[in-house]
């Protein structure tokens, strides 16, 4: 058996001790990124090539921020963050309730992604129509509606 079919059935054999709707999750942010690493060269070309302005900062929030949670979704959702090298990660990073920690952290970064959306679709609205500041207004008052929610 070669090393690339050992590879294959290890992961499969991991995936088979995954409840089946943690495995939507892990195929999501898998695929996240994957996009990401794709992406990247061209993102080195058109965003960090050039000066850094308000859209930059916007884009790189938003995918950088993405990219986190996707991460944070596969190592929770793998349980692997209970034993061995996570969990002394996160004990050195969270301590000393790691688990809660955790929890908080995804908490925190769909809070922020709530804000770049809310922030990004203000801005759209804002060129896109002609009510300037007023209905831009109203756009990211509703995008950040959700980040009051979950702070309540």
């Amino acid at each position: 058996m070669s090393s690339e079919d050992e590879s294959i059935q290890a992961v499969i054999t991991l995936l088979s001790y995954v409840p089946s709707g943690d495995r939507f999750d892990i195929a999501c942010a898998a695929l996240v990124v994957y996009e990401y690493i794709l992406t990247f060269p061209l993102e080195l070309h058109v965003i960090w090539g050039h000066k850094l302005r308000g859209a930059a900062v916007l884009f790189i929030l938003n995918r950088y921020i993405t990219v986190v949670y996707a991460i944070l979704i596969i190592v929770l959702s793998l349980g692997t963050w209970r034993t061995g090298l996570f969990r002394n990660l996160l004990m050195i990073l969270f301590l000393p309730n790691s688990c809660s920690a955790v929890g908080y952290t995804a908490e925190v970064i769909s809070c922020i992604q709530c804000l770049i959306l809310g922030v990004f679709s203000a801005l759209r609205v804002y060129a896109i129509g002609a009510s300037g500041w007023w209905a831009a207004s109203v756009a990211i008052l509703m995008g950040i509606t959700p980040v009051a929610i979950y702070i309540v």
